[in-house]
């Protein structure tokens, strides 16, 4: 478990480390307002009242290794287009290769949702385990990038609204 509390420098710079870059002047409201609230932010998390919902297509765009569901999408897709034009030719064979491209098609959507699940239980994990060292600045890394929304019984936040609105309740969004 984390030691405490990290310096405002430490935990933008962890971020920055996660980012790869610098950051812009939202993203660093966006931080200095995690970072003024963690002590709320670890009590939700602690309370599991803080739930994650995570945006698939841009955890695809930004992590490659879960794009796999495309190709089952695309398969899906094929597959019932081919089995569409084989109806023409025999409507027996025809039918069972358009049920396995809807098979494939809604496969590929059991992918992705199983993946976006996984990277939102392995992120809130990390958080639990490691806040200080890594864990909150990679729950605020991805909730700059776009790629979570957060959600407690007081409110919600998604990007590029203040992650607080979720312990206030409020909307109020960064200007950039």
């Amino acid at each position: 478990m984390g030691k405490g509390k990290p310096s405002l420098h430490e935990f933008k710079a962890n971020i920055e480390t996660i980012f790869g870059q610098q950051l812009n002047g939202p993203a660093q409201k966006a931080a200095e307002d995690f970072w003024n609230n963690w002590t709320s932010f670890g009590t939700l998390i602690s309370a599991r009242s803080l739930a994650v919902h995570v945006d698939a297509l841009k955890l695809c765009r930004n992590f490659p290794e879960f794009k796999r569901y495309n190709s089952w999408r695309g398969a899906g897709i094929i597959t019932f287009i081919v089995g569409i034009i084989s109806f023409f030719f025999s409507w027996k064979i025809g039918a069972v290769i358009t049920v396995f491209g809807v098979g494939f098609y809604y496969w590929g959507g059991r992918v992705r949702f199983n993946d976006a699940k996984n990277f939102a239980e392995k992120l809130m994990k990390e958080a639990t385990l490691n806040p200080s060292s890594g864990g909150y600045a990679g729950l605020c890394a991805n909730y700059i990038a776009g790629i979570i929304q957060v959600v407690s019984p007081s409110g919600s936040a998604h990007w590029p609204q203040y992650m607080s609105n979720v312990i206030s309740g409020e909307r109020t969004f960064i200007e950039t």
